[in-house]
């Protein structure tokens, strides 16, 4: 892709507008238990919850993307943290960059919870 295209994106904000556009359906949940309590979207939680059957086909692309603009090499796209965490954000209405704030052991819990959508 064109650098020079690319510099033109803020692909945060689009990251933001995609998971901010989208609703979540309570019937079709996967939740994650964090080790500690955060705030996200200005709430206290221990949980993330994930709708991955809104993610089309179009947002998997489009998440490609993002995480290629990242300057994430991984040879599969699919295996990158950075595209994981993405999709995660699309899937729970969770700013990404919330997202890699979590501690280690829940950035490991919420990707092994986007691995289970994306391999299964």
């Amino acid at each position: 892709m064109n650098e020079k295209i690319l510099k033109n994106v803020d692909l945060d904000e689009e990251i933001k507008a995609i998971a901010d556009n989208t609703a979540i359906d309570l019937e079709d949940v996967s939740v994650v238990d964090l080790s500690k309590e955060y705030v996200i979207n200005g709430e206290k939680t221990k949980k993330l919850k994930f709708s991955f059957d809104k993610i089309t086909g179009l947002d998997l692309l489009k998440a490609e993307r993002m995480t290629r603009a990242r300057k994430d090499s991984t040879p599969s796209v699919v295996y990158s943290m950075t595209y994981q965490l993405i999709i995660a954000s699309f899937a729970s209405g969770v700013p990404f960059e919330t997202l890699q704030s979590l501690n280690g052991k829940d950035v490991v819990s919420v990707i092994a919870e986007v691995s289970d959508f994306l391999f299964n």
